[in-house]
């Protein structure tokens, strides 16, 4: 048909134009299953690929919790319930009757992207905060990170968590793997808070063998570094037991805190050997 209208010069004219309108069809068409692909792209069932910094300074992924008012030694000797560094080192809380461990882990890549994935289909990235204390004694602030290459966010609540998402990521945090570690420090800053005694916190007589007092490291109001055997014996004896736990030296009571790089939170880091 084409070939017969093709001598005159209109119908040649027409063809063209008729090609080429059907060439800018063909176009849009296409751009328009682009962006259905796109939109797809977006959705959460089709998350797509995400980055970290791989850096093992660098947190990407942290859940804690703070009581609005407590005594710095407790603050000190909290760690957070789950942190997660770019190079896959996992640490977290494992709550016992009266004390707490601290357990690590190593994750793979897919690991992580498995977490991370998991986090963001909970609802992570729809969560608000709410910051503003409840009439509550001492309420309790919790709080979820997630660092991404291209999202940094932090959402803080003390009310519930929608689907009590918060509580269910911690406990996904614990059941990641099976291999795992206690952490047993072999060096920390230690500091020491002169108290009054209280008759209803475990007591624990400082060691007369220990190379320094707590009345010298109270005094100075510096963190002291030490390391095991007497990092070990605090960390042990003294930060992981829950409740109140005041040691004893002399007619002296004081609160003991012990933070370890890597580890605590806001440790500072090690010194320069």
């Amino acid at each position: 048909m084409l070939k017969g209208l093709l001598p005159n010069p209109m119908n040649r004219r027409f063809v063209s134009l008729l090609l080429i309108g059907l060439l800018l069809l063909a176009a849009c068409n296409g751009d328009d299953n682009g962006n259905k692909n796109d939109g797809d792209s977006s959705n959460t069932d089709n998350l797509g690929l995400f980055e970290w910094d791989r850096s093992p300074e660098t947190i990407i992924l942290r859940m804690d919790d703070q009581a609005n008012y407590e005594p710095q030694a407790y603050f000190d000797n909290d760690v957070p319930l789950c942190t997660l560094w770019g190079d896959g080192r996992l640490v977290w809380v494992n709550i016992l009757s009266g004390r707490n461990e601290i357990l690590e882990a190593r994750l793979t890549d897919d690991q992580i992207r498995s977490l991370i994935e998991t986090i963001i289909r909970t609802g992570f990235y729809d969560w608000q905060n709410d910051i503003v204390p409840p009439s509550t004694d001492n309420p309790v602030l919790e709080s979820l990170t997630l660092n991404l290459y291209d999202s940094d966010r932090t959402v803080e609540r003390y009310s519930p968590w929608p689907a009590n998402g918060f509580a269910t990521l911690r406990q996904t945090c614990a059941d990641l793997v099976e291999s795992r570690a206690l952490v047993t420090p072999t060096g920390g800053w230690m500091k020491a808070y002169e108290v009054e005694a209280d008759s209803s916190a475990k007591i624990i007589p400082w060691p007369r063998t220990a190379p320094f007092s707590l009345e010298e490291l109270a005094s100075s109001g510096t963190p002291r570094w030490i390391e095991s055997p007497w990092a070990e014996f605090v960390w042990t004896n003294i930060t992981r037991e829950l409740g109140i736990v005041q040691v004893r030296e002399g007619s002296k009571s004081y609160l003991v805190s012990l933070q370890v790089p890597g580890i605590s939170r806001d440790a500072p880091p090690a010194p320069e050997s």
